[in-house]
């Protein structure tokens, strides 16, 4: 999905579906009409739901970060968390940033914004400076980019640049949604 005028088009279908709370059904159902109107092929039904899915997460996020960088926001709040869902569904890249602080203008969210590759659930909150310095400690003017964990950031060929994925989106790799959890012993 190269086209400009086709992810624009795309932006708008999820956009208007945010603002008026469709179900997933029915952004896929517009999304696909959407697609073939502009005279493209249809997605098959996984790469339809991704598209949704990750499309939902990125104009989230994007309206969060937006909220989060008010001036008199962050006045209050300097500084972000990154946030996994905590699960055995996180992804080890994903899961290694549970936790990571760092001042809201610091470039290194330029890199580990969600999401962070497709179908990501992982989100970015809010702290004040003390909570942000009761986890830094001594390291709260250490530039985040110099406390990364090994191993943490996008996932491989995945552009964390907002709907940067949707360039390829076709050929994004099909990930479990949620793996068989396994069933406690009832002795």
């Amino acid at each position: 999905m190269d086209d400009v005028a086709v992810i624009e088009r795309v932006k708008r279908v999820i956009a208007q579906g945010i603002e008026e709370g469709w179900t997933r059904e029915k952004g896929i159902d517009r999304l696909t009409a959407e697609l073939i109107a502009a005279g493209g092929e249809p997605l098959d039904c996984y790469h339809s739901e991704l598209l949704w899915q990750t499309g939902t997460t990125t104009a989230y996020m994007q309206r969060r970060v937006q909220q989060m960088a008010d001036p008199d926001t962050v006045l209050a709040l300097p500084f972000w968390r990154y946030c996994t869902m905590q699960d055995q569904c996180v992804r080890p890249n994903h899961a290694a940033l549970e936790g990571f602080v760092a001042r809201y203008d610091d470039p290194v969210w330029n890199r580990i914004l969600p999401p962070l590759g497709f179908n990501c659930r992982c989100t970015v909150e809010p702290l004040l400076f003390s909570e942000a310095e009761e986890r830094l400690g001594g390291k709260i003017n250490t530039p985040g980019e110099q406390r990364l964990p090994v191993g943490a950031g996008p996932d491989e060929g995945f552009d964390p640049t907002p709907w940067a994925f949707l360039r390829n989106v076709e050929s994004a790799p099909e990930y479990d949604e949620y793996p068989e959890e396994d069933e406690e012993d009832e002795g």
